[in-house]
């Protein structure tokens, strides 16, 4: 069966749901964006990534004229719909994005569609085998050449699709080792985050993360600080170098997909994997979300 999708308040099969050449999301980049994961088919977090959803869209100013109860039972419906053809063991990722709508200049200065915002919903069933390698022997994440976007020049805590500068320091950590994540460090040299999730070290008793201002501030990278107090860690914010990889006894990643995946490599230093630390966020992970996430992605391995 086709999944549905909602676009600016109407349902259309999810084939039919994409935005023209014309929108100034494919013209400008000015794309905002959110996605989180359900669990037994029930979404988790979606209150609070609809909450960034809406905080990145007024910091990028792009219009969107829904409410916030608006955008939680649309999601909602639309997991029920979609989740109502998929077998117990599958879930969906929801993806929500807005545009500032197609450019008049390309539309026609008489189009009534120059000032309408693009707004749209759709699911897709998690990719399993994409993390499975992840889970199964931990993250191997390099540092490229390309640098973090200065935080001047485009704040961090937009969730957004303007990536190019993502597209290009993957590629080029692929070429060293095509299993690899790139980590960026922002024009001070400082360790930031990889494409796919926020980073995490462990130091002595503490996990550290980068500070939130150089960042995208993960839902899931709360949660482990959250947790993190609950197991009895202690968890901090301030700036990681290179030179502190050293320093390290082990290292992992959070996203509100995978939730934790620990790194067994980053560059020239190598790292248990996994570490008690990350074995530890992990159990209460679990809990928190009613199963084992690492158990259920590897039951998808072959």
């Amino acid at each position: 069966m086709q999944p549905w999708a909602w676009k600016n308040g109407v349902w259309l099969p999810a084939r039919e749901c994409h935005i023209g050449f014309d929108d100034a999301g494919f013209v400008w980049g000015a794309t905002v964006t959110d996605q989180c994961r359900t669990f037994r088919h029930r979404l988790f977090d979606l209150e609070a990534h609809v909450e960034r959803f809406l905080r990145s869209a007024e910091l990028a100013c792009i219009p969107v004229p829904y409410s916030f109860h608006d955008l939680v039972e649309t999601a909602q419906e639309l997991v029920s719909r979609n989740a109502h053809e998929l077998a117990a063991e599958e879930e969906l990722c929801l993806i929500l994005a807005a545009t500032p709508g197609p450019i008049e200049y390309y539309s026609g200065p008489r189009s009534s569609l120059a000032s309408v915002p693009t707004m749209l919903m759709h699911t897709y069933p998690l990719p399993w085998r994409r993390y499975v390698p992840l889970l199964r022997y931990g993250a191997v994440v390099l540092i490229p050449r390309v640098r973090s976007v200065p935080s001047a020049c485009l704040s961090p805590t937009i969730k957004h699709r303007s990536r190019l500068h993502w597209w290009i320091a993957q590629t080029e950590v692929r070429r060293r080792d095509p299993e690899a994540l790139a980590l960026l460090l922002d024009e001070t040299g400082r360790l930031t985050e990889t494409a796919l999730a926020n980073f995490h070290a462990v130091i002595g008793a503490t996990v550290v993360s980068p500070p939130q201002e150089v960042i995208l501030p993960g839902l899931s990278r709360k949660r482990i600080r959250d947790l993190c107090t609950t197991c009895g860690l202690t968890y901090c914010e301030k700036p990681l170098t290179q030179a502190d990889l050293s320093l390290c006894s082990e290292a992992f990643l959070s996203n509100s997909i995978f939730c934790l995946a620990p790194v067994r490599r980053i560059e020239d230093h190598a790292y248990p994997c996994p570490g008690p630390v990350y074995q530890m966020l992990r159990r209460a992970f679990s809990e928190l979300v009613g199963l084992d996430f690492v158990e259920q992605i590897l039951g998808h391995a072959t």
